[in-house]
């Protein structure tokens, strides 16, 4: 298969899956958040899955300051290999799962964190320094609140489902996007994949900034090139197209906010602590702005007039 063939099949495996009502999960996931404050870093992760190779146990979970510690443990332990003073002030949870397309047999796993962490923050007086290394956090161990994982998703209930597939001469495996015809490499992805585990997370300085000197807040993007998870098998290639598809999609972004004029350092975020002085220098320099494009316009409008009567 040429390299314009095989993209020209994936194209059409997409439509394929589109049609059958599988929705790409950034369509459907807001992005992680992260907020750095003086004082702490607050992690809202809003994390989905969506897959059709098999049903998944109907479950509701919630956690928080009375029930989290099965789950803050081995974040707090996680994130404490980045950056050994970061701790977990608080966590809850809200995570489910739900068939959200009868038809196709899709089904979603949804995790909804809000985390707020300590320690990570270095106050110099006159600045602050977040070590956001812990974005970075790996969790590779199982994590079943109730016996119902949610973290090692990919050998609980994928791996199976993926390895007794029913294929053909003509079954391909698409990881990311690169066709495989067998499931080797698809399998030892699926068996290592875990939804809290954050290594592809680039460091801040990487992430796209839109600097405004100006604005309240310093906000960066961040959307992985290579997907954290994303397969699709199709199991029979006809006229360019192939039936049935099968489909796992777990691709998360992140957004970064901090207070303005924040400037970002490797896996730092820094910015100056406001002092009283500050709203006032900022008033004095937009009234300035303002008296200076008001007396333009006004020596405009004047230098006309003043012309006419000197040719008088």
């Amino acid at each position: 298969m040429t390299r314009r063939t095989s993209y020209a099949v994936l194209a059409l495996l997409l439509i394929g899956i589109f049609s059958g009502g599988l929705v790409h999960a950034q369509a459907t996931s807001a992005p992680i958040s992260v907020v750095v404050n003086q004082n702490t870093v607050t992690l809202d992760l809003r994390l989905q899955m969506q897959e059709n190779f098999t049903s998944l146990p109907l479950f509701k979970v919630t956690l928080d300051e009375s029930n989290s510690s099965l789950i803050v443990g081995p974040i707090e332990k996680a994130m404490r290999q980045l950056v050994s003073p970061a701790h977990v002030v608080s966590l809850t949870l809200h995570a489910g799962t739900s068939l959200i397309n009868p038809s196709s047999q899709t089904w979603l796993i949804s995790e909804n964190y809000t985390i707020v962490v300590g320690g990570v923050n270095s106050n110099f007086g006159g600045s602050v320094r977040s070590n956001l290394a812990i974005l970075k956090m790996g969790l590779s161990t199982s994590i079943a609140p109730g016996g119902n994982e949610i973290n090692s998703v990919g050998a609980k209930y994928l791996l199976g489902p993926l390895k007794s597939l029913t294929t053909t001469s003509t079954t391909t495996y698409f990881l990311d996007g690169a066709p495989y015809l067998n499931s080797n490499v698809p399998g030892n992805t699926t068996a290592t994949f875990n939804i809290l585990d954050f290594s592809w997370v680039s460091p801040v300085s990487q992430w796209n900034n839109q600097y405004d000197p100006l604005g309240s807040s310093s906000v960066w993007s961040f959307t992985p090139t290579l997907n954290p998870y994303n397969l699709t098998v199709g199991i029979r290639h006809i006229e360019d197209f192939y039936f049935p598809v099968y489909s796992a999609i777990y691709v998360p972004t992140l957004e970064l906010t901090a207070p303005a004029r924040a400037w970002a350092d490797g896996t730092a975020v820094v910015f100056d602590l406001q002092t009283p002085a500050d709203p006032v220098m900022a008033l004095i320099i937009l009234t300035s702005i303002v008296v200076l494009v008001a007396s333009v316009v006004l020596d405009r409008r004047l230098r006309p007039k003043i012309a006419r009567r000197k040719k008088r």
